[in-house]
């Protein structure tokens, strides 16, 4: 198929070199989806990459001019209702968190042969992934992109969106204005915690590199589920690999619920106690054990850049930012130039008003033929048509973007007003956090204490037992020693009186006897 470039006429007929309008050479569209219209408002001007799922091309809206990306499913996938509430998914989760590091969602529909699509802002740099191919980034660049994929995380979690994918292919990264900006792409698994839609018994959805011990036991995947997706993706900046490794499945499943990771420091020189720590928190296995919330993770890298900076550690950003995701379009394809919506159809007239005098000139003298006649009528006809349309669609292309602005506006407003209430609540958390391990200490303060004191009453049980142990047997030794002299003293008093009473007896015993007592 072929194309006209100036009118955006397409010719089936690939031996036709020229448009039979204005003679422009036609040029040949490898895709049969470039130069058409998406939704009435998009044009479809080259595909930039193809996935597994879906083409993703360059394009432009037509009214404002504004570049954009057009993501369109595969032919193949259209029938798998599954993956149709994916696209869905994306749009509807994406779009609904509104925020400068989530890539922002345009419009979504069906085309007009049904296949579903997204519109998102076209993103001029390259995955995440692109850059750790270089190795280990540095560790201002690494802070500088952590805050910014927490952040996004953060407004997720705020609106009860759960990524469940977190990792560098999902993380884009640009630059405007001088500006590093990470975005988080691809929410087609995310979920909102009170949508129960694919969520699959014992299946596991993600990359299993990122998944949470908890995903891996099939348990429901909260915020922190995304947060050790978080410690994973921050270990691999920071060091060059990732923090497990693994040939399979399986092995990697293992890791994440058995294996205890590495210290970031034990792999790459210059990484920070605080940063190591925040690392490992965050690839906790359980989690309670993590930060409470990504605003904390935000809070934390805000303070160590914020030590970097002072420090001067910055440097440029490896590797040149400048190719829309990373992907070229295949051989012989060209962008197609946006009609303007005023001279496509200034041309229109103008090869109305050129047709009739043709046609005059033609059968000057003579008759039309009737069925000249009726398609010069018609093609008029449907030019007065098409202005009347497109008087129509400005109207309506109008309506749109107020409502598109106005949902932006409140999007932004109720997203500022999230981000503080989630913030404080995150700080509420954290307090409460600190409470709860001062009353953990204090509790393990307290059980020691009463410990001792049962031991000190044990102690003390035994030493007055012993004690009166030793008592009786002392009172018992004493009664009996008192019995003792006694008897003696009887035995004496006994003895003597027969003494006394002998030597009475005797003369002079009475003198004996005054010696005595």
């Amino acid at each position: 198929m072929k194309t006209c470039p100036k009118c955006q006429l397409e010719y089936r007929d690939d031996s036709r070199t020229h448009c039979l309008v204005d003679g422009t050479p036609l040029t040949t569209i490898g895709d049969p989806r470039v130069g058409r219209l998406i939704s009435g408002r998009f044009l479809i001007a080259a595909p930039i990459g193809t996935g597994g799922m879906a083409t993703v091309y360059r394009g432009e809206e037509v009214a404002t001019g504004r570049r954009v990306a057009i993501k369109v499913m595969h032919d193949t996938h259209t029938a798998d209702a599954d993956l149709r509430e994916r696209f869905r998914r994306e749009a509807r989760n994406a779009a609904a968190i509104s925020h400068e590091n989530v890539v922002e969602i345009l419009d979504a529909g069906e085309t007009e042969d049904s296949h579903p699509y997204l519109v998102m802002e076209l993103l001029e740099g390259q995955p995440l992934r692109a850059l750790e191919a270089q190795g280990a980034l540095p560790l201002w660049l690494v802070l500088t992109l952590g805050i910014q994929i927490a952040r996004g995380l953060a407004r997720a979690h705020d609106l009860g969106i759960v990524h469940r994918d977190l990792k560098p292919e999902n993380v884009f990264v640009v630059e405007r204005g001088g500006e590093i900006v990470a975005k988080l792409v691809d929410f087609g698994i995310a979920r909102a915690r009170d949508d129960q839609r694919m969520t699959q018994h014992g299946a596991i959805l993600g990359t299993p590199a990122y998944l949470a011990p908890e995903r891996v036991r099939g348990k429901d995947s909260g915020p922190s589920s995304d947060l050790y997706a978080l410690g994973v993706v921050l270990f691999e900046m920071i060091t060059g690999r990732l923090p497990f490794v693994s040939e399979s499945l399986e092995g990697f499943l293992f890791h994440h619920l058995e294996t205890e990771p590495m210290r970031p420091s034990a792999l790459v020189d210059g990484c920070p106690p605080a940063f190591e720590s925040l690392i490992l928190r965050l690839l906790a296995k359980s989690p309670r054990e993590r930060p409470v919330d990504a605003h904390q993770v935000v809070r934390e890298l805000g303070t160590m850049q914020a030590s970097i900076v002072s420090r001067g550690s910055r440097a440029s950003l490896p590797g040149a930012i400048t190719e829309p995701s990373g992907v070229t379009a295949p051989p012989g394809t060209e962008p197609v130039p946006a009609p303007s919506s005023t001279m496509g159809f200034e041309r229109w007239v103008r090869r109305a008003l050129i047709l009739e005098s043709m046609v005059r000139r033609a059968y000057a003298g003579t008759r039309i033929p009737p069925d000249v006649a009726q398609a010069l009528e018609a093609f008029k006809g449907e030019v007065v048509r098409v202005e009347s349309l497109r008087g129509a669609r400005a109207v309506q292309q109008s309506k749109l973007e107020k409502i598109a602005s106005r949902s932006r506006d409140a999007r932004e407003r109720l997203g500022r007003a999230m981000h503080a209430l989630g913030r404080d609540l995150s700080e509420g958390r954290e307090a409460l956090e600190r409470l709860k391990a001062e009353l953990a200490r204090r509790e393990l303060e307290i059980a020691d204490l009463e410990f001792q004191i049962h031991a000190l009453r044990t102690n003390l049980g035994e030493a007055e037992a012993q004690a009166e142990h030793e008592r009786a047997e002392a009172e018992r030794v004493l009664l009996d020693t008192g019995n003792q002299s006694e008897a003696a003293r009887r035995i004496m008093g006994d003895a003597a009186r027969v003494i006394v009473a002998a030597l009475r007896a005797l003369p002079g015993g009475e003198g004996l006897l005054l010696d005595l007592d």
